[in-house]
């Protein structure tokens, strides 16, 4: 299986390619949140273009808080 690993950070979006539990690439990008929202989507979008064809799934890793009994994000 191969999947997208992306961790989202203040500094720098991560993204990787993991085939069967094993990160084969890595890439880079800051995240620029400063820019504002568009900005870092568009850097989201820049990590992940490499990967997006060989992928099957995609995992999302980004510090918040969690409301796990809600089931929702209460701040990110």
């Amino acid at each position: 299986m191969q999947v997208i690993g992306l961790d989202i950070g203040g500094t720098n979006i991560k993204a990787g390619l993991v085939i069967n539990g094993v990160v084969t690439e890595r890439t880079k990008f800051p995240t620029k949140a400063d820019s504002g929202l568009a900005t870092s989507i568009t850097q989201i979008k820049l990590a992940i273009q490499h990967f997006i064809c060989k992928a099957s799934g995609i995992g999302i890793g980004i510090a918040g808080i969690i409301d796990s009994q809600k089931g929702i994000v209460k701040f990110s």
